[in-house]
């Protein structure tokens, strides 16, 4: 008898992630977070996540506060 599938891992040594997905700005798709464009619109997530740029794709100016 083969075996189908590999059943050396048991069940809590399997992560289960829960992968968080955000709306993209341009094209309302529902992309992966951590993607660094959209899929469908070539936009840029990872940079309108970490706030670089607005969700119509212009360089947001940040203030530079020092001391």
């Amino acid at each position: 008898m083969m075996k189908l599938f590999n059943m050396s891992k048991k069940n809590s040594e399997i992560k289960n992630d829960e992968t968080e997905y955000i709306v993209c700005p341009r094209c309302k798709q529902e992309v992966f977070k951590e993607a660094i464009v959209c899929p469908f619109c070539k936009f840029g997530i990872l940079a309108y996540v970490n706030g670089d740029i607005d969700k119509n794709g212009d360089a947001v100016k940040k203030l530079n506060k020092k001391k």
